[in-house]
């Protein structure tokens, strides 16, 4: 596994972006939780895919924020990243393309060679915007990624905030970390790791629903 860089020219779009946004750190003053419901402490090393809800446009920002002082990698749509000047302004701030109608091969490849850099990638399961907080079906792609680059899974629930200037909360589980029986790679494995990882997610919205109920 390469060592990420501190500071590496090629990415300086992304760098640039990271700046741009920072203001969010104070607009969404970011609670941080364990499933506990401690305050999360960690800080994150080594390669890393973190998997979160979808309920909004806003969550890519969300997620990044949350891990604020990585470089995050991000899996977009081809709708969202539609037309060549967002394409590449995108592409140059993180972003992976890929076809969510099909098996896309080169999006998964590009993903794992991020994860073996030791950098972060950032995924949404469901695979587009939920009109609700159910966490029912996720798709298989991130635990296949995970598996392939031996990156660790991080679950992380996103409660919908009420607006853009609402404080924002995560719950933020235990990390997954690949054993050697998962790295086996076979489809038994992909789909009990898509099932631990959904499963991990929802224990995070349980946590989360309980802690908001507590303080009405």
């Amino acid at each position: 596994m390469k060592k990420a860089r501190l500071f590496d020219f090629k990415r300086f779009p992304m760098d640039l972006g990271r700046l741009v946004c920072a203001p969010l750190l104070l607009i969404f003053r970011m609670k941080r939780l364990t499933v506990d419901g401690k305050p999360y402490k960690g800080k994150l090393k080594g390669p890393a895919v973190i998997v979160a809800n979808h309920t909004g446009f806003v969550d890519p920002f969300t997620t990044g924020v949350c891990f604020w002082y990585r470089r995050m990698y991000f899996l977009a749509s081809e709708e969202v990243m539609k037309g060549k000047f967002r394409s590449l302004l995108l592409k140059g701030m993180g972003c992976i393309r890929i076809d969510r109608t099909a098996f896309d091969i080169k999006a998964i490849h590009q993903a794992v060679d991020v994860l073996k850099g030791g950098r972060l990638v950032s995924i949404f399961p469901q695979g587009q915007i939920q009109s609700d907080s159910a966490i029912d079906h996720i798709k298989s792609g991130a635990a296949l990624i995970a598996l392939q680059s031996g990156a660790q899974i991080v679950p992380v629930y996103i409660p919908k905030a009420k607006h853009f200037f609402s404080r924002r909360v995560a719950v933020i589980a235990d990390p997954i970390v690949m054993d050697e029986e998962m790295r086996a790679g076979g489809m038994r494995q992909i789909d009990a790791l898509t099932s631990k990882m959904r499963d991990s997610m929802n224990r995070c919205m349980a946590a989360c629903e309980e802690m908001q109920a507590a303080t009405k």
